[in-house]
């Protein structure tokens, strides 16, 4: 891909037919040329090709490569193609040469290789290594040892810290071809990830090494070489980490929910008691602010970082500490309800208070559940978006999902779910559908319409679960905006050397993002034929689910405007990401925007059209 420049001249021809099947590593021909979706056959670069043409009317043409398509054929790097077509005159016969040998990923892996791993180059002969002792016998006086040292480097024998140092990179470069032996298979022959792969943690490993590494060449003293047992030791630090995230999360939302409640019950000034007057009970929403705008208040404070909201004396006493006894001498202390201070009855006026003070508390213990059943890795239990953390303009669309556009009445949809074909496929339906429906992002409750559900091939070895909400009239009564799909050569006008890419492959791109309310009576499946039958034994989250239909709460695959909808609330996450645009010290900081655009008088064509800085 990206060989083939359409702007070139080429002999009219009739556009290819669409090619009904791809297989990798094959060179596919028509009337004696090679057609573009396929490999190009060896170095026979007088072989012609089949390639766009924007000035043909039909749009193709039949040429040979050009000396720039042949670099670039070769895998030449694309900096260096560019500087030579640009910058040097007559570069064709370098850019044929360069066509000539072998590929240049081949020669820059090689290359690289070679001088990171295999040559290191600084040491000497014996014979040269010997020179400081001769110089230091024909001395008459002592030598110190830092000038020994000093000769030493001159010589080019390396110092002590260069031996230790270099004695590390051999151990580094040893550890570095142990992961790269025992990888495993993360993406299948047909280039697609495998789902059931794991985690290649021995990539992440890698990075670990690659920076102690460079380390190691800056300077300073050199790292201590690691022990055998390396990797289950990081493997105990992303632990340690994960439990610090999880922490931070509570707390985070309890300073969220502490800052709802002072928020929704502001400062009164004290009123004067009247003599004779009855004082009347404290209301219970503002004993909970009282006893959170305390905490609040100390969170500013060093020594108070690591605590936890106190309740005002209202709510201090709601449950009592007995002690009780046990054999073997052992105390063991057992929490009961007070009795006395009727600790069960203000309990349930304090939830009551907050859950109609703080919106989306339900969710919030969803989320929280998912990260305790999270990994380092992965999201084993799911994930939901944690709202409270998203500015105050998205909030109410990370808690409850963006509103679809409705142009007609939504439909009433029940006929049945077919049957699968056979128990595999009902086996394959099972164990794709089960995995929405452990994850609650398809849940019981009312429906009132349903979209039936089918599986795809995904790729050679897979299947995927595809959900029609057109034949249910669903997708009829929603309207979703159009949007661009930038690709890789979409971004070629705003790169310039220097910058930097990545490709950011979100798991469960629509199933992170909520389907609104409104919409979900009427995005129900039928999961009768994927449930477990009865007689075997049900896995924990499908105990009680007994409705023959239950329905999604996220953007599923298929309905109309789910790719919009997630897009849109990725693009927000995104932004958020960034951080605050003036932190000079912010790596996405920039101040102002600069247009190069044709006709202005200092457009330059090489440049992207606008950029920041």
């Amino acid at each position: 891909g990206g060989v083939l420049d359409s702007l070139n001249r080429a002999a009219p021809v009739a556009a290819p037919a669409a090619p009904l099947s791809h297989q990798p590593g094959e060179v596919y021909f028509k009337q004696g040329a090679v057609l573009p979706h396929g490999l190009f056959p060896g170095q026979e670069w007088s072989q012609q090709v089949i390639c766009p043409a924007v000035f043909n009317d039909t749009s193709w043409g039949r040429r040979r490569l050009t000396s720039v398509e042949r670099a670039k054929a070769c895998d030449t790097p694309i900096l260096a193609v560019d500087a030579l077509e640009k910058r040097i005159p007559e570069a064709a016969a370098t850019l044929l040469a360069l066509s000539a040998g072998p590929p240049g990923k081949i020669l820059l892996v090689g290359g690289d290789r070679l001088l990171t791993v295999g040559v290191r180059g600084g040491w000497l002969r014996a014979e040269d290594a010997t020179e400081v002792e001769v110089r230091a016998s024909e001395a008459e006086v002592d030598t110190p040892a830092s000038s020994v040292l000093e000769a030493e480097c001159e010589a080019g024998r390396p110092r002590p810290a260069d031996r230790a140092r270099e004695k590390f990179l051999r151990h580094a470069d040893g550890l570095l071809l142990e992961l790269e032996a025992s990888g495993d298979e993360v993406v299948k022959r047909d280039e697609r990830k495998a789902d059931d792969a794991e985690v290649p943690v021995e990539m992440w490993d890698r990075f670990f090494l690659l920076d102690r590494k460079d380390l190691a060449r800056e300077g300073g003293s050199p790292p201590a070489e690691l022990p055998d047992n390396w990797r289950k030791h990081l493997a105990v630090l992303r632990g340690f980490f994960l439990l610090q995230y999880r922490r931070r999360l509570l707390r985070s939302f309890l300073i969220y929910q502490a800052q709802k409640m002072v928020d929704r019950c502001p400062k009164r000034g004290k009123k004067r008691k009247r003599k004779g007057s009855v004082s009347q009970p404290a209301d219970v929403t503002g004993l909970l602010a009282s006893g959170y705008e305390s905490w609040l208040g100390r969170l500013a404070e060093p020594e108070s970082r690591f605590t936890m909201p106190v309740l005002s004396g209202g709510f201090s006493d709601v449950v009592v500490c007995r002690e009780v006894s046990s054999g073997g001498g052992r105390r063991s202390f057992r929490y009961e309800w007070s009795q006395r201070n009727s600790g069960k009855e203000k309990y349930v006026l304090w939830c009551a208070a907050l859950r109609k003070a703080v919106e989306g508390r339900d969710i919030a213990a969803e989320c929280l559940t998912r990260a305790a059943a999270a990994t380092w890795w992965q999201w084993n239990g799911g994930s939901t978006l944690v709202f409270w953390k998203w500015p105050k303009g998205s909030q109410l669309y990370a808690l409850l999902g963006q509103p679809h556009f409705q142009t007609k009445d939504l439909p009433n949809f029940r006929q049945r779910q077919r049957p699968p074909q056979d128990d595999l496929a009902r086996s394959v339906m099972k164990s794709k559908v089960d995995k929405f429906r452990g994850r609650c992002y398809v849940v019981s409750g009312d429906v009132l319409s349903l979209i039936h559900m089918f599986a795809v091939d995904k790729g050679l070895h897979d299947k995927r679960m595809v959900f029609d909400a057109t034949a249910s009239g669903l997708n009829d009564a929603l309207w979703s905006p159009h949007f661009g799909l930038p690709t890789v050569r979409c971004t070629f006008r705003s790169l310039t050397p220097g910058c930097w890419q990545c490709d950011m492959d979100v798991g469960e791109m629509f199933l992170c993002f909520w389907l609104h309310v409104v919409l979900r009576r009427y995005a129900g499946i039928d999961v009768s034929h994927v449930r477990t039958p009865r007689g075997e034994k049900r896995p924990g989250w499908e105990e009680g689910r007994n409705r023959a239909w239950e329905h999604w709460v996220r953007n599923c695959m298929g309905l109309r405007d789910s790719p919009s909808r997630s897009l849109m609330m990725m693009i927000r996450a995104k932004f958020i990401a960034y951080g605050d645009r003036r932190d000079t010290t912010n790596p996405f900081s920039w101040s102002h925007v600069v247009l190069n655009l044709p006709g202005t008088a200092d457009y330059d064509p090489s440049k992207p059209s606008y950029g920041g800085s």
